[in-house]
């Protein structure tokens, strides 16, 4: 499913089994790293792909004080190759996509679906992640809620923008919507 929305903590307890991971954009160095598909689906999900990042890298990248899906995404990782690996248009969009393009990158569109630093705990910012939330948290983990859907993979892309300050508004709907569907969502 789809969060087409404000963007996604994608590092949330409740969601981050479930965060979809593109598979066209796992770089060809992690097959040589070893095998780190542990339920044996075919597929590297958030799960066994940060276990092989723990293992082989160990870097908190972004300074946040842990290891999490956030360091895929940031510009010194191994995995922002700036090829885009599945040749979808949208270049490392590895987690999903920010068509908005606010981060702290500039102002472009990005592959970091992200919200907005800071204010995900309230306010608009935190929308994207309380439906991710309702649309897909993990179940039966002792955390959060159980999900409307059951075992389901949450691609977010982050459509709402901040150009002065606190202002919100979705700038990049249609934009969301597309590439949600060009990824199979």
């Amino acid at each position: 499913v789809a969060s087409v929305d404000s963007g996604v903590d994608y590092t949330h307890p409740d969601l981050q089994s479930n965060i979809w991971i593109n598979q066209g954009e796992i770089p060809l160095f992690v097959s040589e790293l070893g095998d780190y598909d542990v339920n044996g689906d075919g597929l590297m999900d958030a799960d066994e792909l940060l276990a092989m990042y723990v293992e082989h890298f160990n870097d908190d990248l972004n300074d946040d004080g842990s290891i999490n899906l956030r360091d895929f995404v940031h510009e010194s990782s191994p995995f922002v190759d700036g090829i885009d690996g599945d040749g979808n248009g949208y270049t490392d969009d590895l987690l999903g996509y920010d068509v908005a393009g606010f981060s702290s990158l500039g102002n472009d569109a990005d592959n970091d679906p992200y919200p907005r630093e800071g204010s995900i705990l309230n306010g608009n910012w935190a929308h994207g992640t309380h439906v991710a939330g309702i649309l897909g948290a993990t179940t039966n983990n002792g955390l959060g809620i159980a999900s409307a859907a059951f075992d389901v993979s949450i691609i977010p892309v982050k459509t709402a923008a901040d150009e002065e300050g606190e202002a919100y508004g979705i700038t990049g709907g249609f934009a969301g919507i597309l590439y949600a569907a060009k990824a199979g969502f």
